[in-house]
């Protein structure tokens, strides 16, 4: 049996969100407060607010961050990119402390520039009482501009709490300095 210390356990979500996206098929994350801005008409509960699912804050002692809701609320939440965006799937990190809190089922609205719907993913489960984020892959939406994370239930508990949110692209270009090995790596 491996014994991990107290201090190593408590970094071991942010590893376990680290290896799930570097495992991811994409070519680059968005994520963060620089690539992402969220905003909702669903009141936070707490002090966790909607900024801080895209905050970027991953490792210990910020990773108990997220979004907190009253029980029983759910709703949309918007979630803009500072410049459009190719997206193949979304990291759903759920809940904040662990008691089978936050999303159950959700779907993904894709947006353009202009606020025009240019496609829907289908219904998606996210994980009960999750520690480590979930990858939710999806066929290509080429110029996203903004997504809407349309919450259709809760888990068990009826309290919506997300810790953090991503996406993957996979339109990477490769460019002239690229190597064989990098140009290859994006086609796999």
């Amino acid at each position: 049996m491996i014994h991990i210390s107290a201090s190593r356990r408590a970094l071991l979500p942010a590893l376990l969100l680290s290896l799930a996206l570097l495992a991811a098929p994409s070519g680059a994350m968005v994520m963060g407060p620089g690539q992402i801005t969220a905003s909702t008409t669903i009141p936070s509960q707490g002090g966790f607010t909607i900024n801080q699912i895209c905050d970027g804050l991953l490792t210990a002692p910020g990773w108990f961050n997220g979004f907190a809701v009253n029980p029983g609320i759910i709703g949309t939440i918007h979630l803009d990119f500072a410049t459009p965006q190719a997206l193949g799937d979304f990291v759903l990190w759920n809940d904040v402390n662990v008691a089978s809190e936050g999303i159950s089922q959700f779907r993904l609205d894709f947006f353009d520039a202009s606020s025009a719907l240019i496609g829907s993913s289908p219904v998606f489960v996210g994980p009960i009482g999750s520690t480590a984020p979930a990858i939710y892959p999806f066929p290509v939406v080429e110029n996203v501009k903004r997504v809407d994370l349309v919450v259709l239930s809760l888990n068990p508990s009826p309290r919506l709490e997300i810790r953090e949110v991503a996406f993957n692209w996979s339109d990477v270009v490769a460019g002239e300095q690229s190597t064989f090995g990098a140009v290859k790596a994006l086609f796999r």
